[in-house]
C-alpha cells in the first residue's frame, strides 16, 4: 500500500506534513503486524522442517522484532498527531503458490520475505534515515533498520543451507511472482513529485518515484546478483521488472 495525499494549495504546511507522515507510519504499522504474523508462522515451519536451530531462532526473534516495530510505529503516529491504531492480531496469509511441497513452500516464503522484501526494506530505511532531519524519527527508523538487516540475512542464510538440495529452478521460475508480491503495482505508474513530496523528504518519507528508483536499484544491484551467486537464474525476474517499467 502506498499513501498518496493530495493538497490543493500546493502549500506543505507543518500540519499537512505531519498528517501525511502519520498516514505513512499508519501504513507501516499494518505492514509490521503482517510481518509479525508471517515470521511467527515461518518459525513454526522451520522447526517442523528441522532447520538449523540458529535459523529457527532468527525467525522467532524476527517475529518479536516486528512486534516491537509495531509498537514504535504507534508511538511515532502519536508523536505526529495521527489517530493511533490498535495492536491487534493480524493473520498474514501464505504467499506461496498452491501445490508445493511443505519444504518448497517454506523456501519460497523465506526467499520472498527475507531475501527480497526485507532486503528492499533495508535500502529504503537506509535512505529514510539519511534524509530525515527529525532526530526522534531518525532514531526510531535507525532502530528498525538494524533489525531489518538481520531479517534479510535470515533468508540468505536459509537459502545457503538449502542450496545443495537444488531449489534453484523453483526459485528462478517463481521469481516474478515474488517480485510482484513485494510492491504494489501502483508504484510503476508515472507520477510527478508534488510540493508535499519534497516537504516530507526531511521527515523520512520517500515519494513514489524515489521508491521506484530504490526498488529497481535494490533488485538489480543486490537481490538478483545475490540469487545468482547461488546458481539461480534471475532472467525471468529481470524480464518482469523491465516489462513493468516500459
Amino acid at each position: 500500500m502506498l499513501a498518496v495525499v493530495v493538497i490543493d494549495s500546493g502549500d506543505a504546511s507543518d500540519t499537512v506534513r505531519r498528517r501525511a507522515a502519520a498516514w505513512e507510519w499508519t501504513c507501516r504499522h499494518e505492514f509490521e503486524l503482517e510481518a509479525r504474523s508471517r515470521f511467527g508462522r515461518l518459525a513454526e515451519s522451520l522447526d517442523e522442517q528441522h532447520a538449523p536451530a540458529a535459523i529457527v531462532q532468527l525467525s522467532r526473534r524476527a517475529a518479536e522484532d516486528e512486534d516491537r516495530h509495531a509498537f514504535i510505529c504507534r508511538g511515532v503516529i502519536d508523536y505526529l498527531g495521527g489517530p493511533v491504531p490498535e495492536d491487534r492480531p493480524v493473520f498474514a496469509p501464505a504467499a506461496h503458490p498452491e501445490k508445493m511441497s511443505a519444504k518448497s513452500q517454506l523456501l519460497y516464503e523465506l526467499v520472498a520475505m527475507s531475501c527480497v522484501t526485507e532486503t528492499l526494506s533495508c535500502t529504503l530505511l537506509g535512505l529514510m534515515v539519511e534524509r530525515t532531519r527529525d532526530m526522534r524519527l531518525k532514531s526510531r527508523m535507525q532502530s528498525i533498520l538494524e533489525d531489518e538487516v538481520r531479517h534479510s540475512r535470515l533468508g540468505w542464510a536459509y537459502l545457503s543451507e538449502q542450496a545443495a538440495s537444488g531449489p534453484q529452478r523453483m526459485i528462478a521460475d517463481y521469481l516474478p511472482a515474488m517480485l510482484a508480491g513485494t510492491v504494489h503495482e501502483e508504484i510503476f505508474r508515472p507520477q510527478m513529485e508534488t510540493p508535499l513530496d519534497s516537504a516530507l523528504g526531511d521527515m523520512g518519507v520517500l515519494s513514489r518515484p524515489e521508491r521506484l528508483e530504490v526498488f529497481l536499484d535494490t533488485m538489480n544491484q543486490v537481490v538478483f546478483p545475490g540469487l545468482e551467486r547461488f546458481g539461480i537464474d534471475s532472467s525471468a525476474g529481470r524480464r518482469w521488472l523491465q516489462e513493468q517499467t516500459q
